[in-house]
Order: structure tokens, then sequence, then C-alpha cells
């Protein structure tokens, strides 16, 4: 009996030291499931356009059979070209080995997540990198610019807006030489500490009436909190004595308005061949057409295209409809009202120079652009409007008075001056 009791006892506490070793066991391995990462780099403060480098590498106690590193928008979608997914098929990876693939300069300006995600084969699940950073851009909105040729004394309307997603730290907007060298008294220099600056606040203080005549250049230079400089506008442009067109246009008064009314010269012939626009759409690009034939007096079919419509189509809209006003030197301003817009394309009219203005056609309800060319009789500065025009519409190829046309004011005035 004595010898049956004392196996009992070993029995039990040999079953107790299994148990025990069994439970330590699994303690070891559920500690031994981990998944972790080491010298990750994130990006903070990205640029639009700039790369940024991949670092960093991932550990897993099992075999790591999923990393996923990249870029996510703020509402957890992957951005398409800027992360990788990976089966590594081994206890580390590293992220380097995907840099290539994940191309930052992709992203456009704006706030995005950056991740590092990882699964073993224990089926552990670690989201190892989850941070916030923004792609910034210096860029400008909708500012105006000088002609390349001013009369001198004829003023400078500035407008539009600077904006970067850091607070601008600098910004200075006024006219350099041609070397870029800042003129004195002509240039305003803010320290706006914010995202945005309107243009229009220094505009009393750059005086282009006063400048003699040569040659400048008008530029916007701006920096922000981090330091990231940008030359946001650059516009080289003449100040001469007279209108120097190579057509009779040169005759035309200085600013003063012909009580009889006024109309540039032109060339029938070449607007004919410019033709109208064949569809909906390119208004813009063929009223840009028709100002440099009345500043140019000329305006050829390049050999390489078969008609003018794939010239404006491809030159001035880059593959699209879309009107690229610096492609024929043009500097789009906008108003707060149409009657703001009529004077000062009417001014332009009276120095010599063709202009575009936006306006609404009725018929089809969209909005249109036209080559104004000349006025009315008994147009001035106080009864200007709509119908006081003479243009040169893309709609029909020729010229057109726009009393006569089925057309009424834009709810967003915009003129376009050269």
């Amino acid at each position: 009996m004595r010898v049956i009791k004392i196996t009992a006892a070993l029995f039990i506490a040999l079953a107790l030291c299994f148990s025990a070793l069994s439970m330590t066991d699994q303690s070891v391995q559920a500690k031994s499931n981990t998944i972790t990462s080491s010298g990750v780099t994130y990006p903070t403060h990205q640029y639009a356009g700039k790369g940024f480098w991949v670092k960093g590498i991932v550990r897993s106690s099992y075999r790591l059979i999923y990393v996923r590193c990249g870029v996510k928008t703020l509402s957890g979608k992957w951005v398409n070209g800027v992360n990788v997914t990976v089966n590594p098929r081994n206890y580390s990876y590293d992220l380097n080995a995907a840099d290539s693939r994940i191309v930052f300069k992709r992203l456009k300006a704006g706030t995005y997540v950056y991740c590092v995600e990882a699964r073993n084969t224990a089926r552990l699940s670690r989201t190892l990198v989850n941070r916030r950073f923004t792609v910034s851009k210096i860029y400008g909105k909708k500012t105006s610019k000088p002609s390349s040729s001013l009369v001198k004394g004829t003023p400078v309307t500035l407008s539009g807006k600077v904006n970067s997603h850091f607070n601008i730290s600098t910004i200075r907007v006024g006219i350099t030489s041609t070397s870029g060298k800042w003129k004195k008294g002509y240039f305003v220099q803010k320290n706006p500490r914010s995202r945005s600056f309107n243009i229009s606040k220094v505009d009393p203080y750059i005086k282009f009436g006063k400048l003699g005549t040569g040659t400048y250049k008008y530029r916007i230079w701006a920096s922000d909190i981090y330091g990231k400089k940008r030359i946001v506008v650059s516009k080289k442009f003449k100040v001469v004595r007279k209108v120097t067109n190579l057509n009779s246009n040169t005759n035309a008064p200085n600013g003063n308005i012909r009580s009889n009314g006024f109309r540039l010269s032109y060339k029938p012939g070449l607007i004919s061949a410019i033709g109208r626009q064949p569809v909906s759409g390119p208004c813009g690009q063929y009223a840009m057409a028709y100002c440099r034939a009345v500043l140019d007096g000329r305006f050829p079919l390049k050999s390489k295209y078969k008609s003018y419509y794939k010239q404006l189509y491809h030159e001035y809209g880059f593959g699209s409809h879309y009107a690229y006003w610096y492609q024929a030197d043009g500097s789009p301003v906008w108003y707060s009202s149409n009657k703001s817009c009529y004077k000062a394309a009417l001014k332009k009219i009276a120095y010599g120079r063709p202009c575009i203005i936006n306006l609404h056609n009725k018929s089809t309800g969209n909005n249109h652009f036209v080559a104004v060319i000349g006025y009315r009789a008994g147009t001035n500065y106080s009864n200007v409007t709509l119908s006081s025009f003479i243009a040169l519409d893309p709609g029909y190829g020729k010229l057109v008075y726009l009393k006569d046309m089925n057309y009424t004011h834009s709810d967003n005035p915009e003129a376009v001056f050269f």
C-alpha cells in the first residue's frame, strides 16, 4: 500500500510539473509573437514634386507575409502609385527596398497619412506607423500680370492671391530689372504669417505708370515658414512711348475716347482663315488667335498641323479646350463688377490694344469669350456697357456688334489683356 501511495504522489507531482511547463511554454509563445520596427523615417512637411527617402526595418518573431508601406488619404484610401505591398516570407524586411516604387513626387498639395502595416504567419497584424503630413506648394491663383508692352504712363491693376499649405513668412511684389534686381520704390515686402496673401493689398503702392521707357520684370516672390522660396510670377514687359503694332493701330489715341467710335484695324482674310470654333469649348483659344492676328498682322498655320483648330488645341490648350492665356502672352484679370471690367477693356482699346472679355450666351446658356477690338459712337467711360463693343466672335468667325447679339453680362467678369 505504501508503494501505491508514493506512486500516486509522484504522479500528481509530475502532472503539476508538466502543467506548469505547458503554461510557461504558452506564455513564452504569446510574448514571442511580436512585430516591431526600427529606424523608420516618415515625412513631416513635403513639397509638391519632391521625393522622400523611405527607410526602416520591420521585424517579426514569425515570418512576415504582408508588409504595406506608403501614403493614404485622410479618408483611409491608399494613394495609387505612392504605396507598395510585399510578401517578404522572412523574419524582417528593409523598407528601403520599396523606396523606388513609392513615388512621393506624384502627390498633389494637401494633407495625407504615411502608413506602415505588417502581418505574420501567426496572424498578428500591426500598424507600425500612422502619421499625418502635409504636401505644400507656393502658387499664385488668378494673379494678374502686365501686358508685354505698356505705353508710358499706363497704370496696371494688380490682383489675385498667393497661396501655400504652410504659412507664408515673407512675400515681395513689384518690379525688377531684367537681371532680377528689385527696383527701389517699385516693390513692397510683407510678412503675412498666413497661408494666403491678397496681391490687391499692395496694388496702390506699385506705380507702373511712373516707369520710364525700358524693359522690366513684374515679379512675385514668396517664402514659407520652413524656408522654402519660390518665384510665383516673373513676367517681362516693356514700357514704350507709343503703341508698337505692325499695323495701323499705332494711330490709336493714347487713352482718348473718340466720340464717333473707334475700331482697331485687322485683316478680315486672316480672321476668315483662322475660322470659327467648330465645336463648343475652344472660344477662348480662338479669341486668343484673333487678338494675336490683330496685334501682329499675321497668324501662320504651322506645317505640323492640318488645321488651325488642331494648332490652337495643342498650343493654346495643351491638348484640351481650356485657354492657357499666357501661351498668347495674355494676362487675365477678374473684376468684382461687369462695369469695371468694361471700363478696363475700353481703356485698352483706347490705347490701341485688343482684349478678350467673358460674356454669357443666352442662346446656349454657356459663358463665351470674344476678342474686343472697338467701340461704338457715343461710348465713354461712364456709359460703357456690353453692347458698346465691337468684337471678333469665335462663334461666327467674323466681326460683330455685341448690341446685335443674344448676349448678356457674365456672372464672372473677366478680361484678358495683351
